[in-house]
């Protein structure tokens, strides 16, 4: 079976690691993690970045910057 996690994520720096290291040491990983980012002002990013070297399953993409931001309207 394969299988994609999408994760929404703003300001996570506090449980986006443990999240996302649970996800892939599954049994059964997923074959992409995508991490969206909707404009974190934390460590969030590069904790992302630095998550995406070590698994390259996961990816991070941004939000555009001119979008408004709209409670769960975005993913």
């Amino acid at each position: 079976m394969r299988y994609v996690v999408v994760i929404p994520a703003k300001n996570e720096q506090e449980h986006i690691r443990e999240a996302i290291e649970s996800i892939v040491k599954q049994g059964m990983p997923p074959e992409l993690v995508m991490v969206i980012d909707d404009h974190s002002t934390d460590a969030t990013p590069e904790i992302l970045r630095d998550l995406g070297e070590t698994y390259p399953s996961v990816r991070q993409y941004r939000m555009d910057a001119d979008r408004e931001s709209v409670l769960g309207g975005h993913v």
